[in-house]
């Protein structure tokens, strides 16, 4: 009898043995958990409803649970399906056997979704605004993704879910400007915190390619960081001018080529209000083309249609309206290509700008000072200076090197008509196109100016400064103003010259109405020239 028993026992413990490791290995197939998983799921939304085929269990001994599989799931509200693959789930003996099921957890991987029915689907679920705002923006597109939910005892979801797939070709469109087309990215989303990567897109056209965004949940707003890439990137005007716009620049920019690398930031409220777009570009620019709508034919005297921009390192960085664009690289103002450097920073209204230009192959005259720059002699132009609302050219530093020429002006303000409204100094020493040596200088003091030096040779300032019938070359000044004359040397022509210039005269509305000048010409004769319009 007692063999009888213990055969017994070791029968029903080897069929135990091997009933569980059949669960743990095979499992079976039922549908006796697909009303409570219903009753779970209407803890989420009383209008979701779920449509489940049979689960397949698998028992963890170890663990004393239940490991639960289903495919071919539908989620159903109001009339909107949303299919998923498979969904997986653990179960707690211990409620079983206290007649208390709960879910621990719920792992679900759709199929392949629209999003447009995704996010149709979703509003029901949720009636935020965002999810509205989110349907009129994305037109189509297609989304995988993984999700892993826990719950706590009460059956709510925790904050430590983590949603993970990827997106491809989708379309959004922004304000019927700019269309974000192509859209493919990997995503990695947790409570607060989103991460977004390999993200590959076309923004009007212009392919971009970014390594990670990062996107975090600020109770208020989101907050987006990120970097991204754009590769031989061609664009033709049309296309130009809607980027210029963002940042409210208003350049003629006619064609580009270039590369550049982006970091950005910004921020999203309600109703995808953007703030604080911040965004630092390095970019290099294989060539660009701008509308050349410069006067400056008479500096440069084969000046061209287009400015050519060629080779360029650029940085561009803007923020809340703070612009500021440094780089440097060869340009094509007239025949041959110069070289340049370039610092300009916008802020609202007002730029404030620095440059280098060196000029080689290339012609530059300054018919005023008779000034002619030598074939294959570099010449360096140097400026500083900031352009105020539009209405206001305040050049700080101005100065021309070429070998010993030396040119430069001070604090030089010009109002919106190009007219010199206030100089601070000027200093001129230089060789002119009659090889004739001029050295002066120009100082104000109070509203007066003062021109001092050792030699200036006149002989084509006086055509173009006294006997010229074209007003409008004259016509510089914007206030009236009395110059003092201190030379020691004056060429009047090649043959002719006076020594000991002294004098002094009065300019109003840009024509000299008193004037007082004395000076020693040939054989110490004195030269006198008296002007007295009494105006």
């Amino acid at each position: 009898m007692k063999k009888i028993f213990l055969r017994l026992i070791f029968i029903l413990f080897f069929l135990s043995v091997l009933f569980i490791s059949y669960l743990s290995i095979v499992g079976i197939e039922t549908d006796k958990f697909n009303n409570q998983i219903l009753y779970q799921v209407k803890n989420i939304n009383k209008d979701l409803n779920i449509e489940l085929k049979k689960i397949k269990i698998i028992l963890n001994p170890l663990k004393f649970n239940i490991n639960a599989k289903t495919t071919g799931t539908k989620f159903n509200i109001k009339g909107k399906f949303l299919e998923i693959e498979s969904i997986k789930t653990k179960i707690s003996i211990n409620s079983l056997i206290n007649n208390e099921f709960s879910l621990t957890n719920l792992e679900i991987s759709t199929k392949t979704l629209e999003i447009d029915n995704l996010i149709s689907f979703a509003r029901h679920l949720d009636k935020r605004p965002e999810l509205y705002f989110l349907e009129r923006l994305i037109k189509k597109g297609y989304l995988i993704a993984n999700i892993k939910v826990e719950f706590d005892t009460n059956g709510k979801i925790k904050k430590n879910y983590e949603i993970s797939g990827f997106v491809q070709d989708v379309n959004i469109s922004l304000l019927k400007k700019y269309n974000l087309e192509k859209l493919n990215l990997k995503f990695n989303l947790k409570d607060n915190y989103y991460e977004i990567y390999e993200v590959s897109s076309l923004i009007n056209n212009i392919p971009i390619f970014s390594k990670k965004i990062n996107i975090k949940n600020k109770k208020d707003y989101f907050d987006f960081t990120g970097k991204f890439k754009s590769k031989d990137i061609k664009l033709n005007k049309k296309k130009i001018k809607s980027f210029l716009d963002l940042f409210n620049l208003n350049i003629n920019l006619k064609e580009i080529d270039f590369n550049s690398e982006n970091e950005f930031s910004f921020k999203v409220y309600k109703k995808f209000k953007i703030k604080d777009f911040k965004i630092s570009s390095k970019k290099k620019i294989k060539n660009l083309l701008i509308q050349n709508d410069l006067k400056i034919k008479n500096f440069f005297p084969k000046i061209t249609d287009e400015i050519d921009f060629s080779d360029q390192i650029l940085e561009f960085n803007y923020f809340v309206n703070n612009l500021s664009i440094k780089g440097n690289g060869k340009v094509k103002v007239q025949d041959n290509f110069d070289k340049i450097s370039y610092l300009i920073k916008k802020k609202d209204n007002n730029y404030k700008f620095q440059s280098s230009f060196e000029i080689l192959d290339n012609p530059l005259l300054i018919k005023l000072l008779n000034f002619h720059k030598k074939e294959n002699v570099k010449t360096t132009l140097d400026i500083k200076g900031e352009y105020k609302n539009g209405k206001k050219l305040k050049i700080d530093f101005l100065s021309l090197l070429e070998n010993k020429n030396k040119m430069e002006i001070n604090s030089l303000i010009l109002n919106d008509k190009l007219k010199i409204l206030n100089l601070e100094s000027i200093n001129l020493d230089y060789i002119d196109r009659e090889n004739k040596k001029n050295k002066i200088s120009i100082r104000r003091k109070d509203e007066n100016y003062y021109l001092k030096g050792t030699n200036l040779n006149i002989n084509s300032l006086i055509t173009n400064f006294i006997e010229s019938d074209n007003k409008k070359d004259l016509n510089i000044f914007a206030k009236d103003f009395y110059l003092d004359l201190e030379l020691d040397k004056v060429n009047l022509d090649n043959k002719h010259e006076v020594k000991n210039l002294r004098g002094k005269f009065f300019v109003k509305k840009n024509e000299i109405v008193d004037a007082k000048i004395n000076a020693l010409f040939s054989q110490n004769k004195i030269l006198k020239f008296t002007v007295n319009s009494n105006q």
